[in-house]
């Protein structure tokens, strides 16, 4: 990744550390008096990642450099001086391309753009390509992705000078326990109460929409589940890294989510992640990244699994869900 040529980067391990390290290496070697554009720009698809990988690199922090925060539910005026001075911006890509219209966000000299969770980020893909056109031609493309199906393949191209270099590693999936079970609404509700009340582990259930998030947070608390959180898009940013603060912290919670606010960040001792609703191949996938890499053990719950899902190259192969599922670890 070193190398000045474009990268697709795949797995769900090590992805982050690997440009992070890049970019700093590069900010390093570019750092001058009086620069005025980014050595790097980080687009990740949410704003939770963007803090994430934000603490990461300040936890890092190579004497003399200095990294911006770009995201939305933040005051820009306050904040200006900042992207002026970074040599690194990290955010998200309406916020990134906003500062940029401004003229706030400088990118004429800038050699690196991360395109992080490209398959999500994607879904934004005239904001990305806004954001292309202002850099200059020579930059670097570094994306990544737990795989890349062709049709993202397809469509990254268009922000690519070279064919991109695969320096992806296999998925991990190590001590992970891949459950199924197809089963009705009402009964779906019925076995998380009992899977989530009888292992008493750090668990994140997924559904399909903000919505059920709410629903299944409320059923989950009316049968005596308190140690509970949910996580969304309509809920307002203050509350929802207080949330993800207190996920982190606790050995013992359920977090209940939908979308892509968890795409890309890691979280110490989660042990069980339920599928509640069917999810995409590629959901699914990154749910395994969500559980231990290192051999710990984990299990993957999901609750209506597709035939695409099962064919997959990447699948985790699933296994009946035992009548008994206290200890399915």
């Amino acid at each position: 990744m070193l190398m000045e040529q474009d990268v697709a980067y795949s797995g769900t391990n090590g992805k982050t550390i690997a440009y992070i390290i890049c970019t700093i290496s590069k900010a390093l070697e570019l750092k001058s008096p009086g620069k005025s554009s980014p050595t790097a720009i980080i687009v990740l698809p949410s704003r939770e990642l963007a803090v994430y990988v934000h603490e990461l690199y300040c936890s890092i922090l190579p004497g003399g450099l200095t990294y911006y925060l770009c995201i939305g539910g933040t005051a820009v005026r306050s904040q200006m001086k900042e992207a002026k001075e970074a040599d690194i911006v990290i955010g998200t890509a309406g916020r990134i391309l906003d500062m940029v219209n401004r003229a706030t966000l400088k990118v004429s000299a800038t050699s690196i753009l991360v395109l992080d969770e490209v398959n999500t980020l994607l879904v934004k893909k005239d904001t990305l390509y806004d954001i292309f056109q202002k850099l200059p031609t020579s930059v670097q493309v570094i994306a990544t992705s737990p795989f890349f199906p062709p049709a993202t393949l397809s469509t990254f191209t268009h922000f690519l000078k070279t064919k991109p270099i695969s320096d992806g590693l296999p998925l991990a999936h190590l001590s992970i326990k891949h459950y199924e079970v197809s089963l009705s609404e009402t009964d779906k509700l019925d076995a998380s109460i009992e899977i989530i009340s009888r292992n008493n582990v750090k668990t994140i259930v997924y559904v399909n929409t903000r919505r059920k998030v709410d629903w299944l947070c409320e059923q989950l608390r009316n049968a005596s589940i308190s140690s509970l959180s949910c996580l969304h898009g309509d809920i307002d940013q203050n509350t929802r890294q207080l949330t993800l603060s207190e996920f982190k912290q606790k050995e013992r919670w359920v977090l209940v989510t939908c979308g892509t606010m968890l795409h890309g960040l890691k979280f110490n001792g989660i042990r069980l992640v339920i599928l509640f609703d069917e999810p995409s191949p590629e959901d699914a996938i990154r749910a395994t990244g969500l559980l231990p890499q290192d051999g710990s053990k984990g299990s993957l719950l999901s609750m209506h699994l597709s035939e695409t899902w099962k064919d997959h190259p990447n699948a985790v192969p699933a296994i009946p869900l035992p009548a008994d599922v206290s200890g399915i670890f």
